[in-house]
């Protein structure tokens, strides 16, 4: 989204001043433009950076995933949770042993 900056010759005045105020205020409307056209460039981009934001959220979201499944995500699951059920019998069975 670059912007297209238009350089134009500066308007040579004359040595009268009514054309010196002329020639200044086009030079300054001339820079209001390309000031407005860069700005707007720039609320453009801004206006997107959340939604690129959330989408790389997403993307690191949906890598994250496909990583874990590929690590066997749901067997190491289910080994967890069987070593947390031995260790839980394991545990009752020693606090009965020493009551």
């Amino acid at each position: 989204m670059a912007t297209e900056t238009i350089k134009s010759e500066p308007v040579q005045p004359t040595d009268e001043s009514p054309e010196m105020i002329k020639v200044i205020e086009a030079n300054i409307n001339e820079a209001q433009k390309t000031v407005v056209q860069a700005g707007g460039t720039l609320f453009a981009w801004l206006s997107k950076l959340p939604l690129a934001s959330l989408g790389l959220v997403g993307m690191i979201g949906d890598e994250a995933k496909a990583v874990m499944n590929k690590f066997y995500l749901n067997k190491l699951i289910e080994r967890g949770e069987a070593v947390q059920k031995d260790t839980e019998a394991w545990m009752k069975e020693m606090q009965e042993r020493f009551r």
